[in-house]
């Protein structure tokens, strides 16, 4: 997905399941929730990412 590109290249992870991002993918695709809401629901699943070797 690209948000997940996009976190990755910026140092961070989503920790979310599949299924999840799967619902809220529809959900904004169908118009049914707002761009507050979806920021407070990345914030809450974003991560930094651990160092890599």
């Amino acid at each position: 997905m690209t948000l997940e590109l996009f976190l990755r290249m910026n140092g961070l992870e989503l920790v979310a399941a599949d299924r999840a991002c799967l619902a809220v993918v529809l959900h904004l695709a169908a118009g049914a929730i707002e761009e507050e809401w979806l920021a407070a629901w990345l914030r809450a699943r974003t991560r930094q990412r651990a160092a890599q070797p």
